[in-house]
């Protein structure tokens, strides 16, 4: 089982979600946490050019997260409405 580590920006964009959507994202990263790469039941595509980099989708929302296997952990970088830009990710997923 993994663990959930959020990066602030992520966080504060939760936050400001209104509250049915978060709740559904919410349940989203609680499902992640047994099966980060399960693309059978969720929306969950790689992220092209970057290791373990992985975009999940729940209705509008995008969730941007990283996996470290080694660490168990799943850390969500970004949680964007789908019309953001995806060229501007490279900037956000600074290792």
């Amino acid at each position: 089982m993994y663990k959930i580590v959020f990066h602030n920006r992520a966080r504060k964009k939760l936050n400001k979600i209104p509250l049915l959507q978060a709740n559904k994202i919410e349940k989203e990263i609680d499902l992640l946490l047994n099966n980060p790469f399960d693309n059978k039941n969720h929306d969950i595509k790689k992220v092209k050019n970057k290791p373990l980099t992985f975009r999940c989708r729940v209705g509008e929302y995008r969730i941007i997260y990283i996996i470290n296997r080694e660490k168990k952990v799943i850390n969500i970088r970004r949680i964007e409405n789908r019309e953001w830009d995806y060229k501007t990710l490279y900037s956000f997923l600074q290792f």
